[in-house]
Parts: C-alpha cells; sequence; structure tokens
C-alpha cells in the first residue's frame, strides 16, 4: 500500500491517500493494509460499518462514545460524496472544540482518521452515498452519545434529513463532556 498521510488542523486528524492503479478495466486500490498503517496509527480495528444514505443532504451525527468504550475510525466514501465533520471534545487538547471539515467522495477516494475523543458527523452531497468505516472498539449502545448540530453555531440554511434520534439530540454542554479531563486511552477498550 503506497500512502501519502496529510495531517490536519485538528491534533492527531489524519487524512490518509492511498496509490490507485487505473486501466480501461477500471481501477484498483488497497483500502486497508495492517503493515503500512501501523506505522501511523497504533489503532487495532475490530469492527466494519456501512451506511448507505438515500438523499442528498442526510445528516448524521455528531456521535461518540464515552469512556472506556471510545472509538477511534477509518472513514472512507465508496460511493457518492460528503462533508465530513469533526470536532475535537479533549479538553486538554491545543484544538478543544475546534472542529474540521473534509470532503470525501468516491473520486479523491481519501481515508479520514478520526482519534477518540472526537466527535463525528458527516452530510452528504449526494444521493446513493455509500460510507464505509473502521473502528477500534465495539458498538455499546449505552456508551453512545450524540449532540446536535448546534455546536457548529452556523445554519446553512438546509433542510437537512435526520433521524428523530439526531433531531432529538442534546445540546453540547462542557460541563457533561466526558472527554473534557481525558488524557489517555490507557482505560479504554
Amino acid at each position: 500500500m503506497n500512502i501519502a498521510v496529510e495531517n490536519l488542523t485538528l491534533n492527531d486528524v489524519k487524512l490518509i491517500n492511498s496509490e490507485v492503479y487505473h486501466d480501461n478495466r477500471g481501477y484498483y486500490m488497497e483500502t486497508y493494509n495492517n503493515n503500512d498503517l501501523e506505522k501511523i496509527i497504533k489503532d487495532e480495528f475490530v469492527q466494519d460499518n456501512l451506511s448507505y444514505n438515500k438523499s442528498k443532504n442526510t445528516f448524521r451525527g455528531f456521535h461518540y462514545q464515552e469512556p472506556p468504550y471510545t472509538q477511534s475510525k477509518l472513514v472512507r466514501v465508496v460511493k457518492g460524496s460528503v462533508l465530513d465533520v469533526i470536532i475535537d471534545l479533549r479538553g486538554n487538547s491545543t484544538t478543544y472544540l475546534e472542529y474540521v471539515t473534509v470532503p470525501l467522495n468516491d473520486n479523491n477516494k481519501s481515508i479520514l482518521y478520526v482519534p477518540k475523543g472526537f466527535a463525528h458527523a458527516f452530510i452528504t452531497l449526494e444521493d446513493d452515498t455509500i460510507l464505509e468505516y473502521k473502528v477500534d472498539s465495539l458498538y455499546n449502545k449505552e456508551h453512545s452519545r450524540t449532540f446536535s448540530m448546534n455546536i457548529l453555531e452556523k445554519d446553512y440554511g438546509i433542510n437537512y434529513i435526520m433521524s428523530d434520534s439526531d433531531k432529538n439530540a442534546m445540546t453540547f454542554d462542557e460541563e457533561n463532556n466526558p472527554f473534557i479531563d481525558w488524557t489517555s486511552d490507557e482505560n479504554c477498550n
């Protein structure tokens, strides 16, 4: 796997681009190679997820899991395009509560690395968009959290398509942030 890594403006968030081999039949690429990626990230991925989104302007997020069930993610778009949004919730980080938006699509084939301690969301930019993501900790319903889009403090004037749980998500509250004093993952699964 021949890869290029770009460190984004948020501490520890990375954009990974693999070499894509094109010919008259289409293309070939490695989407995951542990030997190469373990030089960049130390997470051991244990679950793959697939998200199919029928409509443009579908919003999913902001999702995260509380300690000790935190998750790092490797996110990529298989078909279509999204605007991916990541927010640093780690209270001791120099980029605390900052966010970055990253366009991911089936043309750029980029893979986004979202470390533990970040909330993750995406907005589809096309109908029939499919995302695939790996996580390094199994889903845990009791520790899974969602908060509303209000953290962005922006209204893009878009009528988003959202699940009831995303529509009714809690407002972000620093006092209840499980990552406010969180500095390591030593106690996480």
